[in-house]
């Protein structure tokens, strides 16, 4: 199974529609959320995406370079990445893609970055089914975002 891993700016438009497709989904359809979607952290994030052979993107994340983004709602954190939009489109959940998605996205920022951790704001149903099994840990109480219960989890990113 491929996954890609990009910068905004090596997305092609056929990809970028697809991935805006399967987080719309997910997001706008599924959750009947009402926050921007596409943002402006798009141009700024590494982008983590399988598609089937037809180009439509079945399971997303974006990668956020939290010491270096500055003006939108993420901290300024030294040597750390944040997870966040992390999408399965409805047909292809139970194939494990989620799961395979998250190790991807854990092995590129071991493997091609220098972060000592990754932060997560996790919708508190897949904190303990989704996130503890890839060693998150919890951090702080429940809260509201976006109108559903999140909690805020990090891993200690594992260096050879």
């Amino acid at each position: 199974m491929m996954f890609q891993v990009k910068q905004f700016y090596e997305l092609t438009l056929e990809e970028l529609n697809a991935i805006y497709i399967a987080r719309s989904q997910v997001f706008t359809v599924g959750q009947q959320l009402t926050v921007q979607e596409p943002d402006l952290v798009d141009r700024h994030a590494v982008h983590v995406f399988h598609a089937d052979s037809n180009g439509t993107v079945l399971a997303y994340l974006r990668l956020i370079h939290l010491e270096t983004l500055t003006d939108s709602h993420y901290p300024q954190v030294t040597a750390a990445y944040a997870i966040s939009r992390v999408a399965v489109v409805p047909e292809a959940r139970g194939r494990g893609l989620g799961r395979k998605i998250l190790e991807r996205a854990l092995e590129w920022v071991s493997a091609e970055t220098k972060a000592e951790k990754v932060l997560i704001d996790a919708q508190s149903y897949l904190k303990d089914t989704y996130y503890a099994p890839a060693r998150f840990v919890q951090v702080g109480e429940e809260f509201e975002e976006v109108g559903l219960p999140h909690v805020k989890m990090i891993l200690e990113v594992p260096r050879p």
